[in-house]
Order: C-alpha cells, then structure tokens, then sequence
C-alpha cells in the first residue's frame, strides 16, 4: 500500500508518476452534439479535444445527405458517429 509520507519521501516530481500507477486506468470519452450545418464550428470542437481516448459525435441531422456528410466528418477526425433525433436538451 502507498501512503502520503511514501509519496512526500519521493518528491514532487515523481508523484505523479506514482498517482498513475497506484490508480485504476481509466477511459474519457468526449461527447459533442453535432449537425450537419455547424459542421465548422465542430472541427474547432474536436480539435480541441483530440487528446481525449474517445470522441462520440452525437448527429440529430434530418437527411441521408446531411448525416452522410457528418459521417465523413467524424471518420475524418477518428470519432465514432451516432445518430439521435433531438427532442429536447434534457433527452
């Protein structure tokens, strides 16, 4: 068992390599909510999350050709697409 004094023993600089061995790895995956007109406001999104292990782009687009393009979208960036009718923000 690591304890606090065993971790101030080792010094500032190493805890965090100790924290990342005495913890569970852990997956973070990243959820936009996307649609096919706000497309270039989304590269800005999952630009900035590209250290994530996980993007999740949620698509409420209305036609093929619409979703079509936000599937190209996400395979371009290596996210997952998922389509999901938008109803309200709390669904």
């Amino acid at each position: 068992m690591v304890t606090l004094e065993a971790l101030r023993k080792e010094g500032e600089e190493n805890i965090l390599s100790l924290f990342t061995l005495i913890m569970p790895q852990r997956k973070l995956s990243v959820i936009i909510p996307i649609i096919e007109r706000d497309l270039d406001l989304a590269e800005g999104a999952v630009q900035s999350v590209q250290w994530a292990d996980e993007i999740l782009l949620v698509d409420s687009s209305s036609t093929e050709k619409e979703q079509a393009r936000v599937k190209l979208f996400a395979k371009e960036w290596k996210a997952r697409y998922l389509w999901h009718k938008y109803e309200y923000s709390a669904r």
